[in-house]
Formats: structure tokens, sequence, C-alpha cells
């Protein structure tokens, strides 16, 4: 936060920049988002995969689509002391699938 703004630092090629944003509303909840943004109240930053049908549709689109937000960390945690079973290591293995195929295909 920055003076009571917020910013949404972005990154294109090799120039980076920070976005001020008024703080209005915070979301933090996907369904929350999806509703504010429908409704028509604003932008928001996210994955494409949350609007996929409607960016299908034309009922949203995508803006600055030549910036990108920064990458997250993503890690899975198992227990110390005892092996993770197989599902906890299957489900893992997947969401990383799908992570990856999602990467592959916003290129």
């Amino acid at each position: 936060m920055l003076d009571g703004r917020y910013l949404w630092p972005l990154a294109r090629d090799r120039a980076s920049a920070c976005l001020p944003r008024t703080q209005s509303a915070v979301e933090l909840v996907a369904d929350g988002l999806r509703s504010a943004v429908l409704a028509g109240l604003g932008l928001a930053a996210s994955s494409g995969w949350l609007f996929s049908s409607e960016l299908a549709s034309g009922q949203v689109r995508r803006v600055m689509q030549d910036w990108a937000l920064p990458p997250l960390e993503l890690s899975a945690v198992f227990p110390t002391g005892r092996l993770a079973s197989a599902k906890a290591r299957t489900f893992t293995t997947y969401i990383e699938q799908v992570l990856q195929n999602a990467r592959t295909s916003e290129k």
C-alpha cells in the first residue's frame, strides 16, 4: 500500500510497473471476485480459468494482455515422520500437471 492506495505489480518483457488502484473492495474468495466482476463492479486480477466460460462467451474480456502479475509460489506440505498417503501424492501430482498445462496454454 502506498499513500492509502493499493498497487498491482505488473511486468512486461523487461519492463515493470505498479498500477495504483483505490481500495474500494478486496475479495479473497473466488466466488466473491467472480460475482463482483460479473456485476460490472470493476477489474480483477485473476487466473484465466476463473472466467474461462465468460471469456469464451464475451461476457468479460481481458485487459492489459501484454502485462502479467508476478508468479506465485505454491507448495505441497506433507507430515513429517510419516509417509504421505498415496492419495495425497496423487493429488499433488495431478495439481502440478493441471498448473503446468494452464501455464502452457496461456503462452
